[in-house]
């Protein structure tokens, strides 16, 4: 009888401790939270309604976050708990978009709502000289999602900055949550140059997913560190991913002629998160120019100058 019993308790205990983490589980799944079921690809967010809204694809994802590491797994049954809401549209100021069948690029501003850029000049003004790379295409189908606005002609008719600051996450875009106050961004130079500097990061992130490397940047040196005169020693801070080891990033100082070659290679302008340059060490990559090269049949010489006393060495690429 004491065997029974005991034996009782134990299935009790067992029980309430399946029940437990079953509402743990569950519980982690709140309003704002981004899921998906194990094993399968389609991510979720969970609105304030209850419903479960859809991201079309990574790249509407990667609008509004920065990898998948937020992501909650739950098992396929528990789906169905969950309401079929709309598709997740692009994060207002972030990204351009266009239909593959129409040659119109459009911005997104709150609630879906697309703007057609009738000038390049404007893009340009907007988002930089590489705006280009900052366009999706998106399907037809996915298209109706969204609604038409006024076209924008003059740029002070569109601010990505504030869309942005107006719609921090999901929620405000479907206006579950509304922003008490905005911050007016004043349209001048700096904060031209912080949102050039912020597409430029941008642009590199996403080609650096498709393994793709591009020179840019240019209009950021002309137009942004040499007019606000913001460097020391025409100097700029930058967070470097050693390639091979992308996980080893730090911060350092180069100096303007090598920021390009950076930018081409996936670093990013600015300090790495939670981390400032030692001031104390020098860290500034050498400029390096007049490579020259003399072969003969069983070796090759390779020179080069470069503007500061450096220990060199040459790579072999397989």
């Amino acid at each position: 009888m004491k065997k029974i019993t005991f034996l009782a308790i134990l299935i009790m205990v067992f029980l309430i401790g399946s029940i437990a983490m079953s509402t743990i589980a569950k519980s982690e799944i709140q309003a704002g939270s981004v899921f998906k079921v194990k094993k399968q690809s389609t991510v979720y967010y969970l609105g304030e309604d209850g419903a479960r809204y859809v991201f079309f694809n990574a790249k509407v994802f990667y609008s509004w976050f920065d990898n998948f590491d937020d992501v909650i797994e739950i098992e396929s049954d528990e789906l169905s708990e969950y309401d079929l809401g709309d598709n997740v549209s692009y994060k207002p100021g972030v990204l351009l978009v266009k239909t593959q069948n129409n040659r119109k690029v459009y911005t997104v501003s709150q609630g879906g709502v697309l703007h057609w850029l009738k000038n390049e000049n404007v893009a340009k003004r907007l988002y930089g000289e590489n705006w280009n790379l900052l366009i999706d295409d998106i399907p037809e189908s996915f298209f109706f999602s969204y609604q038409i606005g006024d076209p924008i002609d003059d740029e002070d008719e569109y601010n990505p900055d504030e869309e942005e600051i107006q719609t921090p996450s999901i929620s405000h875009n479907f206006r579950f949550k509304h922003q008490d106050k905005t911050k007016k961004i004043i349209s001048n130079n700096q904060s031209y140059c912080n949102r050039l500097e912020k597409n430029i990061n941008k642009i590199q992130q996403r080609l650096s997913r498709i393994g793709i490397q591009a020179e840019i940047g240019q209009d950021y040196l002309d137009q942004c560190l040499d007019v606000e005169n913001n460097l020391k020693n025409n100097k700029v801070v930058i967070c470097h991913f050693p390639p091979g080891n992308q996980d080893d990033f730090h911060t350092i100082t180069v100096s303007t002629n090598a920021l390009k070659a950076h930018l081409a290679h996936g670093d990013t302008i600015g300090a790495c998160e939670g981390d400032q340059p030692d001031d104390d060490q020098d860290v500034t990559s050498p400029v390096i120019s007049n490579i020259s090269f003399d072969v003969d049949a069983t070796s090759t010489i390779i020179t080069w100058d470069t503007d500061e006393d450096s220990d060199s060495e040459v790579g072999v690429c397989s």
